[in-house]
């Protein structure tokens, strides 16, 4: 009974841990999606209503899809602090809070090429900014929908074949 209950744990674990990856990439495509999203919002603010900065990050963070809504939120709640830290400092230190967003290396190198960016130049520079790291994102997410749907059959079914193959070596 004990080596059955044993044998039940370890498929199970292994196939919560094929299900994560699973997860993992699905989440990586909802935050590019809403992240696509919220830039353009940001444009419009930015380049048509002319907002401020510290307007445009909480009325994007307002009308974001989650999670990028919660990082614009996060950087609209710091806005205060822009004198000492200035808007870069913000964006960093909300980009590294993470705000629930499953961001890989490529996705973070836009979004800092963004924030960096943000705040300096006039408005049509400040849209082409946008537009370009909006593009990247495009591309990023693209190359994810595809990956997720090629692997995510085969992350699963890897987990559950994984504790299979580990229960009959130790049974």
């Amino acid at each position: 009974m004990i080596k059955i209950v044993g044998a039940l744990l370890i498929i199970c674990g292994t196939a919560a841990w094929g299900m994560s990856s699973v997860a993992r990439m699905k989440n990586r495509v909802i935050t590019l999606r809403s992240l696509i999203t919220s830039l353009d919002i940001m444009r419009d603010e930015i380049c048509v209503n002319l907002t401020p900065l510290p307007k445009v990050m909480e009325l994007t963070g307002k009308a974001a899809p989650k999670p990028a809504g919660k990082f614009f939120r996060n950087v609209a709640s710091k806005t205060d602090d822009i004198p000492q830290q200035g808007f870069f400092g913000i964006w960093m230190q909300a980009l590294d809070d993470g705000c629930g967003m499953t961001l890989e290396e490529d996705e973070r190198d836009v979004l800092i090429r963004l924030g960096s960016g943000l705040g300096k130049y006039d408005c049509d520079s400040q849209g082409r900014v946008i537009m370009t790291a909006k593009k990247s994102l495009e591309r990023i997410e693209e190359r994810a929908e595809k990956d997720k749907n090629a692997n995510s059959k085969l992350h699963a079914f890897l987990g559950i074949a994984a504790g299979m193959m580990a229960v009959v070596v130790l049974i």
